[in-house]
């Protein structure tokens, strides 16, 4: 069994889910510090042929060191969610799957959450459901017994839901690598690859194609049905720990 382990980010980019769709588990890591203006707050769509970020506030009940993803409250203020939804629809609204879209997340967008971390992972699993995928997701706050961090968390994650290699992110091979090949994760039993992915070119309502944008743009573009075979257009195999440490000439003088 492999599974994959990231934060719960808000309306993710299309990488995000051709992760998710290559594992048997998926793990939303939210019991975490949330980091200021990182990816679990915002994002980005395309407006006026540039990058555009849409944004979720998150109320200040503690300092953002006691804050954890799955603690964070996002601000109940319908503002925010009717500025969002207003700036879907003035710049998709000539999409040709602007009506499903927009009523998906218009709905999804309005309801209440219990925490940042909620909101994120309620939608992501009810856009990869939509577009196809499986239900194979946990949030780490719901297992016991869970230690350590970085590469030693995620080798306790690993062997929490009994996995028998882990997908990991690219950036990830900074601290996992930092100190053994393959860092606690392969120390733990658990084989180590990394997610190869290109970013597709797919159609968007206007030119230059901008790559990276949430996953609302391709929805947008290519509808619920049309989505999965183009995220699945940029997989690369997942490269081996060693492989990767190859290729980008790591050994533990240089890291």
């Amino acid at each position: 069994m492999t599974c994959a382990i990231m934060q719960p980010t808000f309306f993710p980019w299309i990488g995000y889910f051709d992760m998710i769709d290559q594992v048997d588990t998926f793990i939303f890591l939210d019991d975490i510090q949330l980091v200021k203006s990182s990816w679990q707050v915002r994002n980005r769509i395309k407006v006026n042929r540039q990058e555009h970020y849409i944004n979720v506030p998150v109320k200040k009940t503690a300092s953002f060191d006691e804050t954890m993803i799955n603690t964070a409250v996002v601000d109940p203020s319908p503002v925010w969610r009717n500025k969002i939804v207003k700036t879907l629809y003035m710049n998709y609204k000539k999409s040709r799957y602007f009506d499903d879209v927009y009523s998906f997340i218009e709905t999804r967008l309005f309801h209440s959450y219990s925490s940042l971390g909620d909101l994120n992972a309620s939608m992501i699993k009810a856009i990869a459901l939509a577009i196809g995928m499986k239900d194979n997701f946990i949030s780490s706050h719901d297992l016991q017994g869970i230690t350590g961090k970085k590469d030693s968390l995620v080798a306790s994650l690993c062997q929490a839901v009994a996995s028998k290699s882990y997908l990991a992110a690219p950036g990830s091979a900074e601290y996992i690598e930092k100190e053994t090949p393959g860092g606690e994760i392969v120390k733990s039993g658990v084989d180590l690859f990394y997610h190869q992915y290109d970013h597709p070119a797919y159609e968007q309502l206007q030119e230059p194609f901008i790559p990276y944008l949430s996953s609302i743009d391709l929805l947008f573009n290519h509808g619920f049905e049309g989505a999965l075979q183009v995220i699945r257009r940029g997989r690369k195999p997942p490269q081996h720990y060693l492989a990767y440490r190859e290729e980008h000439n790591l050994d533990l003088d240089t890291l």
